[in-house]
């Protein structure tokens, strides 16, 4: 699963929730791969690369 994190999830409140329910989405075998805005705009091509690694290194597994 691929968040894209806006300001809101850099408050404790944000936090804790985000951490929380990926805790729980693990426990089914599902990864979260958290990105912020920032790093779309300012490494776009970054981003999707490593989206690709995680994808290619779960298609292997």
């Amino acid at each position: 699963m691929v968040e894209l994190d806006g300001s809101q999830h850099f408050y404790e409140k944000g936090m804790i929730y985000d951490s929380n329910r990926s805790s729980e989405l693990e426990k089914y075998g599902i990864t979260v791969l958290r990105f912020t805005n920032l790093e779309i705009d300012r490494n776009f091509t970054g981003v999707c690369i490593t989206i690709d690694e995680m994808v290619k290194k779960r298609i292997e597994a």
